[in-house]
């Protein structure tokens, strides 16, 4: 959470280092990361025992307005920019923001500070980040009628994946469409 005035990421002095990953959206594809970009999550990969510091003083608070995140059509990974839960809103193309702790969580309706979180997008979307709540947030989950989803719910002895859902909505088409959401690409295989 925080402007940081310096963007850039130092790199390791373990052996082999400590590598933050960011998702290409346009590529499809994991890369190394060598700058922080406001409102963009990133995958920390660290298997060693000795502490890694984050350090960095010179940033400065995030103003307390709605944070509109472009998104890219696919997956996008974002992060909030705040130092304190928010609430969402979204074009109707974008999926609910899912998150990884020992595997994909089920979809969530507000994101954490220092947490980072998956969304799809059909095509070229956005989503704002709300530090106040907006009364109009919730008139926008009205179902219609005949439209539903089912969360699955998969787990093996080492991992969890809530994040796949099944359903009908309105407009969709039975082929391939805007609205259907195909599983994250994780950086190690699992289920």
């Amino acid at each position: 959470p925080g402007i940081p005035s310096d963007i850039s990421l130092n790199e390791s002095e373990f052996d082999e280092g400590h590598v933050f990953y960011n998702w290409d959206p346009i590529k499809e594809e994991y890369s190394i990361a060598g700058d922080i970009i406001l409102g963009r999550s990133y995958w920390f990969k660290h298997k060693y025992s000795q502490s890694v510091i984050f350090q960095e003083d010179t940033s400065i608070a995030t103003k307390l307005d709605n944070f509109t995140i472009d998104l890219y059509r696919g997956w996008n990974l974002i992060g909030n920019p705040f130092s304190f839960p928010v609430n969402f809103k979204k074009d109707s193309i974008v999926s609910d923001p899912i998150t990884f702790n020992q595997g994909w969580t089920e979809p969530q309706s507000e994101l954490d500070p220092w947490n980072g979180y998956a969304v799809y997008a059909g095509d070229h979307a956005r989503i704002t980040l709300m530090p106040f709540n907006d009364s109009d947030l919730f008139s926008e989950k009205i179902a219609f009628n005949n439209q539903w989803n089912l969360n699955l719910k998969l787990e093996s002895n080492s991992y969890i994946n809530y994040s796949t859902i099944v359903g009908r909505r309105k407009y969709a088409k039975n082929d391939k469409d805007v609205f259907d959401t195909p599983v994250f690409p994780d950086i190690d295989n699992r289920l």
